[in-house]
């Protein structure tokens, strides 16, 4: 109670917002039965969890004055707005209409994803998330956040691609489209990721060339669909495992960038050939 008076009413809860864990019946000196949801809060306060009485007046305003400096940047730079995303600008405007949901205060912006550390678990707003703030690379930032860029920034296309496919296509399925994104995202990142670029800048590259792609591959896939089941005897459709056979080779058919060229030069028997070359896929299908 004391420390929190001393915490800037804006984000007090959220900067001492704290859960039991889940070894509270046998604390230790490592991991004590408190932990601050905020991981940089946490590590200022942990030695105090564990031995409150060592907290002396000192002690807490100096642990009050930097939690109060942390948090204060976020507000500074009125992050939480997102009024640094322009909606005249598609990629921005994607972003912006992906997180303008997800957090309007200080508490949702705390509480917004976790991310797993050893065995404990934090909010994402941590020391790596406040210095792409400080520094202005609002972007960075959001990904620090969010974990990846692919389903904001790709996703509406592949939806809008797959709005008219049939409920039986592979390509209709969530799992499906979102490994297919992830990987078209890793793919052009890796082309484009360098220290010596700014995260923004391999960000909107990898934007702009995802999407070129995925105009480009998306259909291919629909028409390799339709040509798997054509070249498929009706013994082989009746099989209860042909579903599954046809899953692993559309799953497989986008992987590496021959497949690619191959799928968008829709040489589907070469494709068909190059999967089956590999032993564990010839024993599949």
């Amino acid at each position: 109670h004391k420390l929190a008076k001393l915490i800037d009413e804006p984000f007090r809860e959220a900067a001492l917002t704290r859960k039991f864990t889940t070894d509270a019946g046998t604390p230790n000196t490592m991991y004590p039965m408190i932990q601050m949801h905020v991981s940089f809060v946490d590590v200022l306060l942990r030695p105090y969890i564990i031995e409150p009485s060592s907290m002396k007046k000192k002690i807490r305003k100096k642990i009050a004055t930097k939690i109060n400096e942390i948090f204060r940047v976020i507000l500074e730079k009125d992050f939480i707005s997102l009024s640094f995303l322009s909606t005249d600008d598609l990629f921005e405007r994607r972003l912006k209409d992906y997180f303008r949901d997800k957090f309007g205060n200080m508490k949702d912006l705390i509480e917004f994803g976790e991310k797993q550390d050893q065995v404990d678990v934090y909010s994402r707003v941590d020391s790596d998330f406040i210095l792409h703030v400080r520094e202005d690379n609002f972007v960075a930032a959001l990904l620090e956040l969010n974990g990846d860029f692919h389903t904001p920034l790709l996703m509406p296309d592949i939806r809008a691609l797959s709005a008219s496919l049939p409920s039986y296509s592979q390509l209709s399925r969530k799992n499906y489209q979102n490994s297919f994104s992830r990987y078209v995202w890793s793919t052009e990142m890796l082309k484009i990721c360098s220290p010596d670029r700014s995260w923004e800048e391999m960000f909107r590259y990898a934007f702009t060339s995802s999407r070129k792609l995925i105009q480009l591959v998306w259909p291919a896939l629909r028409e390799y669909e339709d040509w798997l089941d054509e070249q498929s005897s009706i013994e082989d459709k009746a099989m209860f495992l042909y579903d599954d056979k046809r899953t692993f080779i559309l799953q497989q058919a986008y992987r590496n960038e021959n497949n690619l060229s191959l799928l968008a030069r829709r040489d589907f028997v070469s494709l068909y050939k190059h999967q089956c070359d590999y032993k564990h896929e010839i024993q599949y299908w």
